[in-house]
């Protein structure tokens, strides 16, 4: 009998050029879904409701702290994107949304306390959907890199 050699000779150069081009957009690709995302967010944090005036309240509300909320990018490097929403609303020189609806650990003043929503509570409820579509943008990108 006869002896033979079998083998596979494989390329991976294709495959490679599909991974660095996926490698070089995908960053980018993370900071559009982040940027469409925290759009998102802060509109919805202007559109949420301000609780009922307590009896016999005086203060008039001028709506600034819901028209205030912002997205923006905080910083965006190399390796990482940061985005988030902000409320600069300030009366008299003071910023208060923090008071209001709570600081980045969720304190709020005795006074909003269980009247108003919690912004921290709010914006972690996006997390899943921002991961959703980080996901979906990064597939969209994986695809794109695909057919160059």
């Amino acid at each position: 009998m006869a002896k033979g050699t079998f083998h596979i000779k494989l390329d991976v150069s294709a495959l490679q050029k599909h991974i660095a081009n996926y490698k070089a957009r995908a960053l980018d690709a993370v900071d559009d879904a982040m940027r469409e995302d925290h759009i998102q967010v802060a509109k919805e944090f202007r559109a949420t409701p301000y609780p009922p005036e307590r009896p016999g309240q005086q203060y008039v509300r001028t709506g600034r702290l819901g028209r205030s909320w912002k997205h923006k990018r905080y910083r965006k490097t190399k390796s990482r994107v940061e985005w988030g929403v902000e409320n600069k609303a300030a009366q008299r020189g003071r910023v208060y949304p923090s008071y209001v609806v709570g600081d980045e650990q969720g304190r709020q003043a005795w006074m909003h306390k269980g009247r108003w929503w919690v912004a921290l509570a709010k914006y972690t409820e996006t997390v899943g959907r921002r991961k959703q579509m980080i996901h979906r943008a990064l597939n969209r990108l994986w695809k794109q890199t695909g057919s160059s």
